[in-house]
């Protein structure tokens, strides 16, 4: 095998110290600090356990050791958006009774107009939930990115605005594909141009970002950083051209950033979504979202 040149391996050791920096250098304070300083508060993301009642949910949840969960109201999800009046009381009331929270609603919200959207952000604001998760837009990509930035922006501010009297918060998690708004980050703070950071928030993925960006992730961190109120926490591989979701610690993101989150004093929610197994096997889920925890918390203690 021919070894690296000595100018070769010099270059590699200044790129990978100038991605260190970076990983530090995440820009402004985020305003995500409810949690007691030392302590962010982990919720599952509960779309695996649909199948279970709301005290069976709450039950295995406190079980597992999570601070709560962040629950899907959403078409398809444990509880449909035209229930919520009736079900989503329930679901709180049976976390409460294992001192269980809703850290994050998600919801399939892309506007103020669509059914049931005031009627799913009333209810969650009365019931002292504090955010909730947006639908992702889409780009058609045969028109203009900036037109379409352009024209989501109204919509986002109006949500945002009916929000905030709420006193609830739309957050906006950063996917990967090529078609979708957030995957290249750079596109959200473009989206969130004129609405400020206490009225929208971002859910920032870090896998997403790793997938899109590479070695860059740092620089998302850091343009979003004064908006970013909740953190999405998944590991990946790349199986060739394909993304392969695995177990948290076993992947290609960097545990720095998980590591440096009490010195940034970020305080907000992380939240554990377990991508890699199929939803039918119970135990083995909750067996993964057990291990992730643990990973996660060992991350969070170094």
């Amino acid at each position: 095998m021919r070894r690296p040149s000595t100018e070769t391996r010099r270059a590699f050791v200044r790129n990978a110290s100038l991605c260190a920096a970076g990983a530090l250098a995440w820009g402004g304070e985020s305003l995500a600090d409810e949690s007691p300083r030392g302590h962010n508060k982990i919720y599952a993301f509960t779309k695996p356990f649909q199948q279970l009642s709301f005290q069976e949910l709450a039950d295995r949840v406190a079980e597992l050791g999570f601070d709560g969960i962040e629950a899907p109201v959403r078409p398809g999800g444990h509880i449909e958006p035209a229930n919520v009046e009736d079900q989503l009381p329930q679901l709180v009331e049976a976390l409460a009774q294992r001192k269980l929270e809703i850290g994050v609603l998600a919801s399939g919200i892309k506007s103020l107009d669509e059914p049931h959207t005031q009627l799913v952000l009333r209810t969650a604001a009365k019931l002292g939930i504090k955010k909730y998760r947006l639908a992702y837009y889409q780009y058609d990509l045969n028109q203009p990115v900036v037109d379409q930035i352009r024209n989501l922006r109204p919509m986002l501010r109006d949500l945002a605005d009916f929000s905030g009297e709420l006193g609830i918060v739309p957050l906006y998690q950063n996917h990967c594909g090529a078609d979708l708004v957030g995957a290249p980050v750079w596109d959200v703070h473009e989206l969130f141009d004129d609405v400020s950071a206490d009225k929208l928030g971002m859910a920032f993925d870090l896998a997403h970002a790793t997938i899109e960006g590479g070695q860059c992730w740092p620089l998302h961190v850091n343009l979003m950083w004064p908006y970013v109120q909740s953190l999405y926490v998944k590991d990946f591989v790349w199986n060739g051209n394909e993304v392969q979701w695995t177990p948290l610690g076993a992947g290609r993101i960097d545990s720095t950033f998980y590591r440096q989150l009490s010195r940034r004093g970020f305080r907000g929610p992380l939240s554990v979504h377990v991508e890699y197994l199929d939803h039918g096997d119970l135990q083995q889920q909750l067996t993964a979202f057990k291990q992730d925890l643990e990973q996660l918390r060992q991350w969070l203690r170094s």
